[in-house]
């Protein structure tokens, strides 16, 4: 009996040694292949910032991990015990022995001989493809996938056909990419039923809705003359650091990163453009009329001020010649008022070809008019000589 029990023993120490040799050769032909769930596995291969959950009936029965200098914070609070936190950077991930060993011999995880399998699900996304001219076209993918990336990843988002506010309702489209990291695999897998992406899609665009509409397009993009330097960067920045918000808080709820365990990183709107292209025009359009009637204002401003100058001038000139008239009735009567007024006549005239002058009709012309009449002959005579003689005509003697 004895004899017998040891040879068994034997054979089963022979088995596991040779299983020990020959595993890191028969693990990856055991290991699963998530675009074939139908193949039987035993073992699978975490690369690294991977997580796989382990379903036994139907339930999660652990999680494999491959993510260095975290670990999950276990316990027994239902998807909270799923949390990534930090860790020493030279933490092992608890394994017992047995899963320990197979890692060490193969670099697989023990998933399980008969019950155990992982937990596989489609993931719709997006990828830019390069074009043969040299352009970047964004195109759909969905990938069969057995793991959550738990490093930082990136993804493309628009917010198509927003109407911004005011009188304009002019439609946009945000295009950009916001950057995220999966801080909860259980929530981002059961909680948010592997639609985390989708959602926080979703959670951007109502977000970015609201924020055109609480703004006409120069308030959301700045003025469309305006040329400044970084004028539209610091725009878009504006709206990423808005939409951003969708990690705290959605629609006065919880955020992404309690919800569905997906911290919201960083958002970058990398640019915004008018859906409808009678938008530019009526935009155009809109623009021109607002820049006439500017003009126009200005223009008016200034002629109002214009006129007003010379108002306020010729009124500052009259009362100068009515305070020339007083002081002359003061100082020397009635005929010095005359010659003042003939005097500035006189100035009018010089500048003019001719002069009326009160000299009555037919009456006979005051001294004063004479003189001013002997002064305009002169000033003439001086403008016009009279025409020289030709030498070939009759000299009087």
């Amino acid at each position: 009996m004895l004899t017998a029990l040891a040879i068994m023993l034997g054979m089963v120490a022979a088995l596991v040694l040779i299983g020990v040799i020959a595993l890191p050769f028969v693990a990856p032909h055991l290991a699963n292949d998530p675009q074939n769930p139908r193949r039987y596995y035993v073992f699978t291969k975490v690369e690294p910032n991977q997580f796989k959950f382990v379903m036994v009936g139907g339930k999660v029965h652990k999680g494999l991990m491959n993510f260095p200098g975290y670990h999950v914070s276990g316990g027994n609070d239902g998807p909270n015990a799923y949390n990534v936190i930090p860790g020493a950077t030279t933490e092992p991930e608890r394994m017992n022995f047995l899963e320990q060993m197979i890692y060490d011999r193969s670099g697989h995880r023990y998933v399980g001989i008969i019950f155990g399998n992982l937990h596989t699900y489609s993931f719709p996304r997006v990828k830019e493809v390069l074009r043969p001219d040299g352009t970047l076209d964004i195109v759909g993918k969905t990938d069969t996938s057995d793991h959550f990336v738990l490093s930082e990843q990136t993804h493309r988002f628009d917010v198509p056909n927003v109407e911004t506010g005011g009188e304009e309702n002019v439609l946009v489209t945000y295009t950009g990419k916001f950057t995220v990291q999966i801080v909860n695999p259980y929530k981002a897998a059961f909680v948010a039923r592997e639609q985390w992406l989708q959602q926080i899609i979703a959670a951007l665009r109502v977000r970015g809705r609201n924020y055109a509409r609480a703004r006409t397009f120069d308030q959301l993009l700045g003025a469309k003359e305006d040329t400044s330097a970084g004028g539209k960067e610091a725009a878009l920045q504006n709206i990423g650091s808005d939409l951003i918000e969708v990690n705290n808080h959605i629609e006065a709820g919880r955020g992404s990163e309690e919800l569905w365990g997906v911290r919201l990183l960083r958002v970058q709107v990398e640019d915004i453009q008018m859906t409808d292209s009678k938008a530019e025009e009526s935009r155009t359009k809109m623009y021109v009329a607002k820049r006439d009637a500017e003009v126009k204002q200005i223009s008016a401003t200034a002629e109002a001020r214009a006129y007003m100058t010379v108002k306020a001038g010729r009124a500052k000139g009259d009362a100068g010649y009515l305070k020339s008239v007083t002081d002359a009735i003061h100082e020397k009567g009635n005929v010095a008022v005359m010659l003042t007024q003939q005097q500035t006549q006189i100035e009018t005239a010089k500048g003019a070809n001719n002069v009326f002058l009160n000299v009555g009709s037919g009456g006979p012309v005051n001294p004063i008019d004479a003189a001013i009449l002997t002064e305009l002959q002169q000033m003439n005579s001086s403008r016009n000589p009279p025409p020289k003689e030709s030498g070939g005509g009759n000299k009087r003697r």
